[in-house]
């Protein structure tokens, strides 16, 4: 283990028949000490609050997941295009892990607000997007979210940051929200003419692969996660 080593987080809830995923990367602020599975475990709970808010009462987070994809232990040649090695961490959520929009009907997972994440640097490679399910049909009107939707998020992704922020230093001692690039990490990129899959098109670059995040920004249009162009969002 070492400072800068990056780890990914994954938070899986249902509602009803259905289960969403949102994920999100984290980096080490220190080399000591390990990780253990309750600090991975506080830094999933704390993730899992941004969006409680705006999610509707039977939604339910049950699990998360988090894997190293940056540390000594974590090989980006072995395999190219892949990640091979590395510890990996779980458990479920037993408390304040429902939603607490008092909605009548869940929207569809592919109905989401989307909230962009900023970096002190551009590039589709340096900024990203993190997808909420689980909200109600009340919350939005011709295709926008409510004024109080996205006031709600704004103060939950408000306090998150506050202890997990790149810049003003977050207050948490040991991790960092951030944005990781799988292009930069394994040089690969998605196919887009069959056969689909990824292409090695450049060196492998973990080390360079992580951007601490500034800012991040709730949108108020309602959008789709279904993936549009073969080969994107693989």
């Amino acid at each position: 283990m070492a400072t800068n080593d990056v780890w990914k987080l994954s938070c899986i809830g249902v509602v009803g028949t259905s289960t969403g995923m949102v994920g999100a990367h984290f980096r080490l602020k220190a080399a000591t000490p390990e990780p253990t599975n309750a600090a991975l475990a506080a830094v999933a709970q704390d993730f899992i609050q941004v969006f409680r808010p705006v999610q509707t009462t039977p939604w339910a987070w049950r699990t998360w997941k988090a894997v190293e994809v940056r540390s000594s232990r974590v090989s980006y040649t072995t395999r190219p295009c892949l990640a091979t090695g590395g510890r990996g961490e779980e458990g479920t959520f037993t408390t304040n892990n429902g939603g607490n929009s008092l909605g009548s009907a869940t929207l569809p997972h592919q109905c989401a607000m989307v909230t962009t994440l900023k970096t002190q640097l551009i590039g589709r490679a340096r900024r990203g997007r993190v997808f909420c399910p689980g909200l109600p049909e009340e919350m939005q009107t011709d295709g926008l979210w409510s004024g109080a939707a996205i006031t709600a998020a704004t103060t939950a992704w408000a306090t998150f940051m506050t202890k997990y922020g790149f810049s003003p230093t977050g207050t948490d001692p040991l991790f960092e929200y951030g944005v990781w690039s799988m292009r930069i990490a394994t040089g690969c990129t998605p196919r887009k003419q069959p056969p689909y899959g990824m292409e090695q098109v450049g060196v492998a670059n973990p080390d360079d692969a992580f951007t601490g995040i500034t800012a991040v920004v709730p949108r108020s249009t309602v959008h789709t996660q279904r993936r549009r162009v073969a080969g994107v969002g693989i």
